[in-house]
């Protein structure tokens, strides 16, 4: 447990174990550690125990599809962000008390894209808005669809309750 490999003229690299854990350390900050795989279509693949003593496979990078393939779930604590784009434009965070998505310095506009948009309620229990490609756009009030786009327009159900409404003679 006390001995170390050592590997650079400064011994810059220093792979051992202190009896609890195991390390392989860049020590003297001398440049990036580097973990290098040059075996045609290979991939690095990081395995751990799984929590019953097998092992299995949490991210890899994937050289046949060009992607890091995540294989079990990626953990992001309160105030830490998920960030994309170069500029890192979009960001994806939770503060503790709210959730975001963040696009607030970014140029152009979010798209989402899908045929068919749902938002729920955070028990999944009740609809609030529905969005159907070349359809409806529903939007629901405890569940109870109140206001839904049309071919001809807009369908009420309900009441349309208003302080002061003006209906254009042109409609």
């Amino acid at each position: 447990d006390s001995g170390r490999l050592f590997m650079g003229d400064s011994n810059d690299l220093q792979i051992y174990h202190d009896a609890t854990d195991s390390y392989i350390s860049n020590t003297q900050n001398s440049g990036d550690l580097i973990i290098q795989n040059g075996a045609n279509g290979k991939d690095v693949v990081f395995n751990c125990d799984d929590g019953s003593g097998g092992l299995t496979t949490y991210f890899k990078v994937d050289s046949a599809s060009e992607a890091t393939t995540f294989l079990k779930r990626i953990y992001l604590p309160d105030n830490v962000k998920a960030q994309f784009g170069n500029s890192s434009d979009l960001k994806i965070y939770h503060d503790g008390s709210d959730s975001y998505i963040d696009d607030e310095s970014g140029t152009g506009s979010l798209y989402i894209a899908s045929n068919a948009l749902r938002i729920v309620s955070a028990n999944k229990g009740e609809n609030m808005i529905r969005a159907f490609e070349d359809n409806a756009v529903i939007l629901s009030y405890n569940s109870f669809d109140r206001l839904s786009t049309t071919n001809a327009g807009v369908e009420i159900t309900g009441n349309l309750d208003s302080p002061s409404i003006s209906i254009n003679d042109y409609i």
